[in-house]
């Protein structure tokens, strides 16, 4: 029987041999070399934001980072975890659906409201796991109308949505 096993820790507290073993895993679902990885991560995530490191038999199969920013809702600053390189090392295999049930149960379990930005054919993927579509009339960033933003977490009904920060 397989083991499976979650890990959620801060950045901070990572070592340098697992940031190099989540590189490997994301450059398997996005065509970036190892340093590329390396340096995204480096430069984009801080010490408070999180990883979320799936394993089945001590093996890395799934992965993602949840990263401190602020949405402006409703006109309202609202603190928010952006869901990050949302990856999984196969496709078919069930390693998606244990990640986005793992990545639900640490936001409802932190009570924190998360957003993911995914391209048009992953939405209805998403929207399977609860998360809602925000509609892009309500949206007031112009990095966003060309991605599509989803919420997860969020008791409020979005009229305004605001993000102008690095995409996560």
């Amino acid at each position: 029987m397989e083991q499976i096993k979650t890990i959620l820790i801060k950045h901070k507290d990572i070592t340098v041999v697992l940031l190099k073993q989540i590189a490997e895993l994301k450059s398997i679902r996005w065509n970036y070399s190892l340093e590329n990885q390396l340096k995204w991560m480096n430069d984009n995530l801080k010490n408070e934001d999180y990883h979320l490191l799936i394993y089945v038999t001590d093996q890395l199969v799934a992965y993602t980072n949840f990263v401190d920013i602020q949405v402006g809702i409703n006109k309202q600053p609202i603190p928010f975890k952006g869901i990050g390189n949302v990856c999984t090392a196969e496709s078919g295999k069930g390693l998606g659906d244990l990640l986005m049930k793992s990545i639900n149960e640490v936001i409802i379990t932190h009570n924190w409201n998360g957003v993911l930005l995914c391209k048009d054919k992953l939405v209805g993927y998403y929207e399977k796991y609860g998360w809602i579509l925000v509609d892009k009339n309500n949206i007031f960033s112009k990095q966003l109308q060309s991605i599509n933003t989803l919420t997860f977490n969020l008791d409020s009904k979005i009229v305004f949505f605001e993000y102008n920060n690095v995409l996560f």
